[in-house]
């Protein structure tokens, strides 16, 4: 029987996941890989909760299916799965689409890696707002639904991986603040441009007099000193 130990992320993935979870306005579910057991270094996001399994036989779907493929021509073993709720969830257990695709993880994993290879569940919340303070809650499990500990850390010193790809609703988000930000900074060209052109006549307007006032008196008091010398 495949044992509960842990489930360790590296890093960049971990953060990717709480940004993700931290923006999505509904549920959205993807899958673990990596190296080793129970060493995560990649989420891919499948899609829509309940996207990754096909409901008839509670198998994983042809999108995961093609995406485990994928990662396997680079290396990557499947690992586990993960959901990132929307903030409208509130279940305090499995919903049936989240049992569904622990159920399939298992199936796949049992057939890929044997039936004692371990694998883990996540679930990633949004807690209920204390005083404006955004939180979030992480769950981990591993086959037999029994919670274990995440670790976040660097398995080795190899240099850091590319960046998760970014597809569907939080493409479509972050290609909204791309706009809003591109927006932001031509208005901050327009304030510092018109602020240049405010000190620039300010300028020739107050100090340019005083500093010519000055030189002016310079050049008299020096005219005098030369004058008693003589």
């Amino acid at each position: 029987m495949a044992s509960d130990a842990q489930i360790s992320l590296e890093p960049h993935t971990w953060a990717f996941m709480l940004s993700t979870a931290a923006v999505v306005s509904e549920d959205l579910e993807g899958l673990f890989f990596g190296p080793a057991p129970g060493h995560v270094c990649s989420f891919r996001l499948v899609g829509r909760s309940g996207s990754s399994t096909d409901k008839a036989t509670a198998v994983l779907s042809e999108r995961a299916q093609e995406l485990v493929a994928e990662q396997m021509r680079h290396g990557f073993r499947l690992l586990g799965w993960c959901n990132l709720r929307g903030p409208s969830s509130t279940a305090s257990t499995l919903t049936p689409e989240e049992a569904r695709l622990h159920q399939a993880l298992k199936t796949a994993s049992d057939a890929l890696s044997g039936p004692d290879a371990a694998f883990a569940g996540c679930l990633i919340q949004r807690a209920a707002r204390e005083k404006d303070i955004f939180q979030q809650v992480a769950v981990a499990f591993g086959p037999s639904k029994k919670r274990i500990p995440i670790t976040v850390r660097h398995f080795s010193a190899r240099a850091p991986p590319a960046a998760e790809p970014v597809t569907g609703q939080l493409q479509e988000v972050m290609a909204a603040c791309a706009a809003d930000l591109r927006e932001d900074l031509a208005d901050l060209d327009k304030v510092v441009e018109r602020a240049l052109v405010e000190t620039e006549e300010k300028f020739e307007m107050e100090v340019l007099p005083q500093v010519k006032r000055l030189r002016t008196a310079q050049h008299n008091a020096e005219s005098v000193q030369s004058t008693q010398r003589a």
